[in-house]
């Protein structure tokens, strides 16, 4: 029995050059099916254009931000979320800290509006589908921001990210464990701040994150393979790291520019074009979806 039911969605469209490269290379491999955009960054509308031209089959969301890059919304209008350059400035614990204060949460309202003002414009204008919303660091597992992208998402019929991995764990034993990596940190965060959020899908990415090798790949696959909902995995493959990836021109924060230049964006693509990933795939009876 095909199981049709797996989501696989690639992060981080539109940051730069090569990230689209990466990204588009692999819809086009077949290990691919989802993206998400950031309409922030510089190459978010070439992206859109070389979806249209190269990959038209490519669902597309909304990778809402408000940790990197610039605004979309007009700086007077959201002083409390930049710094005197004019870029995001916060991080995801100092959203959290803040989302309480009404006058912040109403400018993260106004920059969440402009963001997907600008994603419907460029559905429009380039033709691309676009079926889903969730966030650059999962920002929207925050509740009052989690509340925006729900509200919109009902609005308009689309699917919102749970980035609530409940299953990911299943063969750790925290016990045995005196210093828990960052991965299993950053599970029990999201997995706290989500906890009410209403998840109707399984989802991987968060123990693993930016580090999905062979190894993750084939702990999703066992439980993937037997999971009655559907499941999304979340992953950011790259095609160019180091020295060269730090020449291109991004306008980030420096930990994503540390991220995107990371051999693990290179070593992602390089399992998700791996022919053995596809074989695993159809091994398993597992398709990739191609809209939520």
């Amino acid at each position: 029995m095909v199981n049709l039911m797996l989501i696989i969605t690639a992060d981080d469209l539109g940051f730069s050059v090569s990230r689209n490269t990466a990204i588009l290379e692999a819809v086009q491999f077949g290990s691919v099916s989802s993206a998400s955009l950031m309409v922030n960054m510089p190459e978010a509308e070439n992206a859109c254009l070389a979806v249209r031209k190269y990959t038209p089959q490519l669902r597309v969301g909304l990778h809402f931000t408000l940790t990197s890059g610039r605004p979309v919304a007009a700086p007077q209008h959201i002083p409390l979320l930049i710094d005197a350059n004019g870029l995001f400035r916060r991080h995801f614990l100092s959203l959290w800290s803040n989302v309480a204060r009404p006058e912040f949460l109403e400018q993260v309202q106004i920059e969440f509006n402009a963001q997907l003002q600008l994603m419907n414009e460029f559905e429009k204008r380039y033709k691309i589908q676009t079926d889903h919303l969730d966030s650059h660091q999962h920002i929207h597992a925050i509740p009052p921001i989690g509340n925006l992208l729900t509200n919109a998402a009902n609005a308009r019929g689309l699917a919102v990210r749970v980035p609530c991995e409940r299953y990911g764990n299943w063969k750790r034993f925290f016990p045995l464990r005196t210093l828990l990596p960052i991965g299993d940190v950053k599970m029990m965060i999201l997995n706290f701040c989500a906890k009410n959020m209403k998840q109707d899908h399984c989802y991987f990415g968060a123990l693993d994150s930016g580090k999905m090798d062979w190894n993750a790949w084939n702990r999703i696959f066992e439980i993937v393979r037997y999971s009655p909902i559907r499941c999304e995995v979340n992953v950011h493959p790259g095609c160019l790291v180091g020295k060269e990836a730090a020449t291109e021109s991004l306008c980030c924060s420096q930990d994503d520019k540390n991220f995107h230049c990371n051999n693990w964006r290179r070593r992602e693509l390089n399992v998700l074009l791996d022919p053995n990933f596809i074989e695993t795939l159809q091994k398993n009876n597992l398709f990739p979806l191609q809209t939520w």
